[in-house]
């Protein structure tokens, strides 16, 4: 195939991050490439399963092999419309996607085709390597780690599993599984090189050079591993090794400004003054800033003859420095972190700080527990009795199967017009749905990290995220893949609500505005919402307010929450009565119940939001990510 799935590898050195990599333009395809080889076998197997294949598909296949990506993407969305339960349709559609750098829709592609070949270790890795693209490191690394489950001797499976390790600074366990990738794939430079980012990373500089050097010689077109060998190279203070290194990377990629930056300091390093100003101005026509600094703390040191003397000593020393910042030879990453910043604490004082926030943890759980306990006293007593607790402690509630009518109407103060019409909708399958939102402390016990929004405990340079409070800042994607690695482990389906589902579950029965009633000025006893009370302005634990009438907790406020729906202003008028589960494609995703910064209107049960699902919320005034949460639904058996 024609088109290239190399993708990009960010690494984290101290407190920065460094992207590189090449697109599809600067790049050939790599001979050594096994995610095209992943999706040619998907292709095989579609062929082997159904000789007989009608135009569309074929003409879709040429185009994709070509990197004809539209039409691709035209043949296979008349395969999807011909073909809707066909797995093939919908991974060419995928594909397709992907290629045109379309990847939310193309993940939503991805899910369709597994939800019909849920056992196809294929797709879980060409999902996997979509996460890679979009950056989200915990998704791709359940991806291929399903893919792994499905197709143990799978080396790309293994290859991105090490890479979204290594983004997490899991860097053994990446080790580890480059290690496997070799095993099982010795020809693949990609494994090689993942292997050589991992050494590199934790100070084995020389170790990493072999890797490396492996890596080039089986595809000396990568410019990821030329570049990371020249960042080996220069950490041992080799300056001379590094250039042709650097010399190579500007060959294959010419506006690789760090490249560039980096070219400027060698020569620095080796009196070269005259070749290294050219580089350096040539990095900051490329955006470099740190290639900037240096021209603008000593421009005419470079080069300039006898006058230049002390700038010259000064330009080396910052060049050292720079140098100074990678790892060093046999240095571990906690000495490493260290050096680079010798004022945060160290990790002996670090787990001292974590066991005494652990404890208030616990305190402030107990107290919880024992709130909640009260209060589902309160709530109705049939709905308390329907509950069950699963594996990760998440409690959930019985809904069972009835109808209700969605929407609100016209004459429901602050209703929104995509409330409307009202309409008839039959459940015709209870559900258990989470008594509460999804807390952060479940997260943590499935091995899935939060996003870093923080409530200060009183330590001057730690701060800590309660485990019974809501996970919070969490895009659509990543809900979705919490349900999916909670599937996993049980063995049963877990996933979002559907909008319908969650508007029935909040309601609990009534037709009022709030599922408690009408009047606005009681919310305060159900919410956490702006104006509930002095304490609203945050996010609170999970259960302290009243529960509805099934005994769900904040349903309305606190965080807003993810459904499976896409959103449309205008579904309802075409929704069909029973299950519906929302528009076929669509841009953002709906989301309910509002949060703790909502007012009370956005608190109503009909109140209907949406957002983009790669994002994950934030105050307008500081891009701070709160507000988005979910809960989940178990499918009944």
């Amino acid at each position: 195939m024609a088109r290239a799935i190399h993708f990009t590898f960010i690494v984290v050195f101290g407190a920065g991050i460094l992207l590189t990599g090449t697109s599809c333009e600067e790049s050939e395809q790599y001979s050594d490439d096994e995610a095209a080889k992943a999706v040619a076998e998907i292709f095989e197997k579609a062929e082997e399963a159904d000789p007989s294949l009608s135009m569309w598909y074929t003409s879709g296949s040429g185009a994709l092999k070509a990197g004809r990506y539209d039409d691709a993407l035209s043949w296979f969305d008349k395969g999807v419309a011909e073909r809707p339960d066909w797995g093939p349709a919908w991974n060419g559609k995928a594909f397709a996607l992907e290629g045109l750098g379309r990847y939310d829709e193309a993940l939503q592609c991805y899910d369709r085709a597994i939800q019909l070949n849920p056992n196809m270790a294929e797709l879980w890795l060409q999902k996997s390597l979509v996460f890679s693209r979009l950056q989200q490191w915990d998704n791709a690394l359940a991806s291929a780690e399903r893919a792994i489950e499905l197709k143990p001797g799978l080396g790309a499976a293994w290859v991105n599993k090490g890479s979204a390790q290594l983004m997490l600074s899991r860097a053994q366990e990446a080790q580890a599984s480059y290690e496997r990738a070799i095993e099982l794939l010795p020809d693949s430079g990609d494994a090689w090189r993942g292997k050589g980012m991992v050494l590199l990373t934790v100070g084995q500089s020389e170790e990493a050079i072999t890797c490396l050097d492996r890596a080039v010689a089986l595809n000396a077109n990568d410019v990821d591993s030329w570049f990371f060998k020249s960042r080996a190279l220069l950490a041992l203070g080799r300056y001379e090794a590094a250039l042709p290194c650097i010399e190579k990377v500007l060959e294959l990629a010419p506006n690789h400004a760090f490249s560039w930056y980096l070219k400027g300091l060698a020569l620095q390093l080796l009196g070269r003054d005259s070749e290294a100003k050219t580089a350096l101005e040539k990095a900051v026509q490329l955006g470099s800033s740190e290639a900037k600094k240096i021209l603008e703390g000593d421009l005419e040191s470079l080069g300039g003859g006898d006058a230049a003397g002390a700038g010259e000593a000064a330009d080396r020393a910052e060049a050292e420095e720079v140098i100074r910042d990678l790892p060093k030879e046999g240095e571990t990453w906690d000495e490493y972190k260290k050096r680079r910043h010798p004022d945060e604490p160290s990790t002996e004082e670090e787990m001292k700080a974590i066991e005494e926030i652990q404890a208030a943890i616990k305190r402030v759980q107990a107290e919880q527990e024992g709130k909640a306990s009260a209060k589902a006293q309160e709530g109705d007593a049939a709905a308390a009795s329907a509950t069950m607790t699963n594996s990760v402690g998440m409690k959930l509630v019985w809904i069972p199967p009835g109808e209700f009518m969605m929407g609100s109407p016209s004459s429901e103060p602050s209703r929104d017009d995509d409330e409307g019409p009202v309409h008839k909708v039959t459940i015709t399958r209870g559900f258990w749905m989470g008594q509460y939102e999804v807390t952060q402390g479940q997260c943590r016990s499935m091995g899935i990290r939060i996003p870093d929004r923080s409530m200060k405990l009183g330590f001057p340079t730690l701060y800590w995220k309660g485990e019974n409070f809501p996970v919070e800042g969490v895009g659509w994607h990543s809900a979705t893949a919490l349900c999916e690695k909670l599937s996993t482990k049980e063995g049963r389906t877990y996933r979002l609500p559907t909008e319908a589902e969650w508007e029935y579950a909040c309601g609990g029965g009534s037709t009022s505005a709030y599922y408690y009633g009408e009047d606005a000025e009681k919310l305060s006893d159900y919410a956490w919402f702006i104006g509930s009370d002095e304490r609203s302005a945050n996010v609170h634990p999970v259960g302290e307010k009243l529960p509805n009438r099934w005994g769900l907790y904040d349903m309305a406020g606190n965080v807003s929450e993810w459904c499976q729906d896409w959103y449309s202003e205008d579904y309802y008028a075409i929704s069909p009565t029973r299950d519906p589960n929302g528009p076929l494609s669509g841009k953002f995703r709906v989301m309910r119940g509002g949060d703790w910064w909502s007012k009370a209107d956005f608190c109503r049960s009909a109140s209907r939001s949406w957002a983009d699902p790669a994002y994950a919320g934030g105050r307008p005034d500081t891009e701070t990510p709160v507000g988005y949460g979910f809960r989940v639904v178990l499918e009944a058996d």
